[in-house]
């Protein structure tokens, strides 16, 4: 019965769309999409922002001291959104087997990725619905996911590790008073993370004031107070700029990757 919901509920939803698509224009569409977005920020806003016990008209919050009169919606606006997130993943593997069935039905160049992603694709859906009734799929599942998926993961952040390097090269030329300074900072972490740099101040005693001056300790002093009070700015600024995002979406603002070019 859950799985025939599923299906009727995804049937509805298509249909749906389909009807939206096929009986409403451009102007009307996106007149949809800024007030539907409008409203579910205006909710989640109202339901942080109206004190705990508030009602509206008679409706009452069953916790008055923790919630307001919205609290009790959020867990099915909640799978609202997550019906939304489905449908968004659904279109998602929709355009991207549309994108590789062209590539392989054409035989352009790439064919054999095209190929892969469909193997892969259909193999680990198969595999990951009905392990829990085939052991057999449950050995399938078990390679692809820890056989492939795993270690083709590993290999792409080793290859980043090593790309990494090579930019962090050319970022740290000493060209100015600034890179030589985070060529010095760089240096010191990285001696302090591998016994040969250790040595080089191991003849300083543990205790006192001298003990400060042990690359180890210089090294800690660096990654706790200087790059923690840079990394608190960064996450600041992301914090207002992820704000004003929000802000511009919410209102409708933010043309051509949302809501079009033209309104």
């Amino acid at each position: 019965m859950l799985a025939l919901k599923i299906l009727l509920g995804f049937a509805a939803g298509i249909a749906f769309l389909g009807l939206l698509d096929r009986f409403t224009n451009t102007r009307s569409r996106r007149l949809l999409m800024v007030s539907f977005t409008f409203l579910g920020g205006l909710f989640y806003l109202l339901e942080f922002v109206i004190p705990p016990g508030t009602g509206f008209l008679g409706w009452q919050a069953p916790n008055p001291a923790r919630d307001n009169f919205l609290s009790p919606l959020i867990e099915q606006i909640g799978q609202v959104v997550l019906v939304i997130g489905g449908f968004a993943f659904g279109l998602g593997l929709l355009n991207l087997a549309a994108l590789h069935g062209r590539t392989l039905l054409r035989g352009r160049p790439g064919w054999v990725n095209s190929l892969a992603f469909f193997v892969a694709m259909v193999g680990m859906t198969v595999a990951g619905l009905f392990q829990a009734n085939s052991p057999t799929l449950r050995t399938v599942h078990r390679l692809l996911f820890e056989g492939l998926y795993q270690p083709l993961g590993a290999s792409v952040f080793s290859i980043l590790a090593f790309f990494i390097t090579t930019a962090a090269y050319r970022a740290f030329r000493i060209r100015s008073g600034e890179a030589t300074l985070m060529m010095a900072a760089a240096f010191i972490v990285m001696m302090a993370q591998v016994p040969m740099g250790m040595m080089l101040t191991d003849w300083l005693p543990t205790q006192g004031w001298l003990a400060y001056f042990r690359i180890e300790q210089v090294s800690d002093w660096l990654m706790t107070v200087l790059n923690m009070a840079a990394l608190r700015a960064v996450g600041f600024g992301i914090g207002i700029g992820g704000l004003a995002m929000s802000l511009r979406v919410w209102l409708s603002l933010e043309k051509g990757t949302y809501f079009g070019k033209e309104m």
